[in-house]
């Protein structure tokens, strides 16, 4: 099998400018981001291939004298997904070792051995939920790239993994060695998290580009203080709403009242999205967010769906775990602190719990139901399924029939919501089309590969 590890770049930064080409570690300052990694990746021994704007060359020309054996590709393709696959094919590789180009401590003896687990099981994408936050990376059969480059053409795909799995579903995701897997984060993405980064290149200075990673897990774990620069929340809750000002003050209140009750040092972010709301939901949302410190409000410029709305939240969130609470809904007493000991415990990736179903006197079934709404999930294997966007009903099932073809998925036996019903609920409504669409999710796509 012809593989080659391929590294998109380009300057444009949304958070961090010029974050490719920025140069970190005072007093060490001949270390360019880019630079550090593409030495990292060298190590592996499989070819490695830059993919670069054209009219960019020129600001990544220093590499040539870093890294004599790097390779070059040079397109202007706004989209990661046809800029991936065109470098793919250039070269003539049969399978792409997708590296993004701030993940700046990837271990090369994770590639390694996830290079020969893709040849060994013959699927066509081999991705992990479990990776150190900064360390990741994902293996694309390159036909399988070509198959979703068609698939999604014209348009700006910026999650090749969820174009990747609308083709097929031979994937693989892999369990991490436990060695490797922290909740440290190394991911520069933020302008403190640059923080951490400057502060490891002081300690190792020009080592950095070899030192391994379980050395900088033992570094971080022996000063905390220095780890925690630039940590996340713990928990992430979401509501999306849509003219829901008769239920939103209860739904967020249970969210206050359940985070209080959390253990010492549990951190939380509630966000809140308002898809367009007509009533006065969004002004409820901003009085609550000036009541709490923890909560950011997202205002949708239209109506977009809970689907799509669910997608904004979790591209905006960054708890460890996250969870929906829908806006006609609430969490009964102990049932937040529950769930989230219970997926902690039991090192699962989703957890089912089961809900109050309109009367305190019936108990649904998180194993019969599988309503997303009260669901918990790490965050990270929830973005390696997300939401089908514009999807306008049974985005649950949707998910779920997905989920569980990828993830580790559990149940709690707790009431850990109430789950209200209501004449217009939107199980209750629009029950035709409804239906079609409860049909084509379990009927299966029919846009998979052969």
């Amino acid at each position: 099998m012809n593989i080659g590890i391929v590294v998109c770049s380009r300057k444009e930064s949304s958070r961090i400018e010029n974050k490719p080409l920025r140069k970190v570690g005072f007093p060490v300052k001949d270390q360019t981001i880019i630079g550090c990694l593409l030495h990292r990746l060298t190590k592996t021994g499989i070819p490695v291939i830059l993919a670069i704007p054209e009219n960019e060359a020129s600001d990544y020309a220093f590499l040539k004298d870093e890294i004599t054996d790097l390779r070059y590709y040079y397109g202007d393709a706004d989209s990661p997904l046809e800029r991936m696959y065109n470098a793919a094919k250039t070269f003539n590789l049969d399978a792409v070792i997708r590296v993004c180009h701030d993940k700046i401590f990837i271990d090369h003896d994770l590639i390694n051995m996830a290079a020969r687990l893709f040849s060994d099981l013959r699927v066509d994408y081999l991705f992990s939920s479990h990776f150190t936050d900064g360390t990741g990376f994902e293996i694309i059969n390159v036909d399988t790239l070509g198959f979703a480059f068609v698939r999604f053409e014209g348009q700006k795909i910026e999650h090749i993994s969820y174009a990747i799995k609308a083709v097929t579903d031979n994937v693989h995701n892999w369990e991490v060695p436990k060695t490797h897997r922290t909740d440290f984060r190394l991911l520069i993405d933020y302008p403190v998290d640059l923080n951490l980064i400057d502060k490891l290149f002081q300690r190792f200075k020009k080592r950095t580009k070899d030192i391994s990673l379980l050395r900088i897990f033992e570094y971080l774990r022996i000063y905390p203080s220095i780890a925690n620069r630039n940590k996340h929340p713990k928990l992430t809750i979401y509501t999306c709403a849509y003219n829901a000002s008769e239920f939103i003050e209860k739904c967020m209140d249970s969210v206050a009242r359940g985070i209080g009750s959390l253990d010492y040092g549990v951190t939380c972010e509630y966000i809140l999205v308002d898809d367009k709301s007509t009533d006065d939901t969004r002004i409820k949302m901003e009085d609550f967010q000036r009541e709490h410190d923890f909560v950011k409000v997202i205002k949708n410029k239209e109506n977009i769906g809970l689907a799509s709305s669910s997608n904004i939240a979790l591209e905006s969130a960054k708890g460890k775990y996250i969870i929906r609470l829908d806006a006609d809904d609430y969490f009964v007493p102990g049932g937040l602190k529950g769930i989230l000991r219970y997926i902690e415990k039991m090192e699962l990736e989703a957890v089912y719990p089961s809900n109050y179903y309109g009367s305190l006197e019936i108990t649904q079934k998180g194993c019969e139901s599988h309503h997303v709404g009260g669901a918990i999930f790490n965050r990270r294997s929830l973005n390696d399924v997300k939401f089908t966007d514009h999807l306008r009903g049974y985005e649950g099932l949707d998910l779920y029939e997905r989920a569980k073809k990828l993830l580790k998925i559990g149940y709690y036996d707790k009431e850990v919501f109430f789950y209200r019903q209501h004449d217009s609920s939107m199980s209750k409504t629009n029950l035709e089309e409804r239906e079609e669409i409860r049909k084509g999710i379990l009927d299966g796509p029919n846009t998979k590969m052969a």
